[in-house]
């Protein structure tokens, strides 16, 4: 099986680099290992129906497709948790602490939003079998003008003060996503998680929550291997799933 980013499509501008990978696996013409890049989206794709908004040519904004994932439907969190941690290897690497995951599969850099990530799977209706993933990764790397809306954005140029090349480093990405691939498929689950949960945002610390209408306040615990946030009140672990509750922070 060939390695992340064997293949780097670089496309001029697109709609959405996501779609574009869907399409080549529905035309029979995808390949494990096939990243797409657009220096432009007309119409990017961010997580729950959300559009993910880049100034062209300033950003990272790749499609990775992924053949065979040796997992169980059921499973489906290891493999994102994976996909975050080999995003995170990326970013700290550049960015240097404090940089976190934040659940479910968020880049932050203190507490601003870096790298978003949107995974869509291809499962068989007929065998249910997991056969292909496209990764969908948008990540600051250039721009430092941001929609207002964007007030918790941050890039990698406001970081570091300095001008990346973002085509290599897309390529300095799926070498991280590669190590992480391999990595995930010799490792038990709680390795799994022990790792995601180690980069955990606000993990052992009170967090603010919106939850069914109101406010509240709980200690972060841990995310499971089911992609259930864990958090404790009074003595009491809730769990909660993706979209479940929103993040409230400062």
């Amino acid at each position: 099986m060939k390695p992340i980013g064997h293949l780097l499509q670089v496309l001029p501008t697109i709609d959405s680099t996501n779609n574009y990978a869907m399409g080549l696996i529905q035309q029979g013409l995808a390949a494990h290992g096939t990243a797409i890049f657009a220096l432009e989206q007309s119409a990017g794709k961010g997580q729950r129906g959300k559009e993910w908004k880049s100034t062209p040519g300033e950003n990272i904004m790749i499609s990775i497709i992924y053949e065979n994932i040796p997992l169980s439907i059921d499973q489906q969190f290891l493999f994102a948790a994976s996909i975050a941690l080999g995003t995170y290897d990326f970013f700290n690497s550049f960015a240097g602490e404090p940089t976190f995951i934040k659940w479910p599969n968020d880049i932050l850099w203190r507490d601003r939003k870096s790298v978003g990530i949107l995974i869509e799977n291809k499962i068989s209706a007929d065998t249910q079998k997991w056969n292909w993933s496209v990764v969908g990764i948008g990540i600051n790397i250039n721009q430092t003008q941001f929609p207002p809306t964007s007030t918790k954005a941050v890039s990698l140029k406001q970081i570091t003060g300095k001008n990346w090349d973002v085509i290599e480093l897309s390529r300095i990405l799926c070498q991280h996503l590669q190590n992480r691939w391999q990595w995930m498929q010799k490792s038990s689950a709680e390795t799994i998680m022990t790792a995601y949960n180690t980069e955990l945002f606000k993990r052992g610390q009170m967090a603010k929550f919106l939850h069914q209408g109101k406010f509240i306040e709980s200690l972060v615990v841990q995310v499971n291997a089911d992609g259930l946030l864990e958090t404790e009140n009074n003595g009491q672990i809730q769990q909660f799933q993706v979209g479940e509750i929103t993040w409230q922070y400062d």
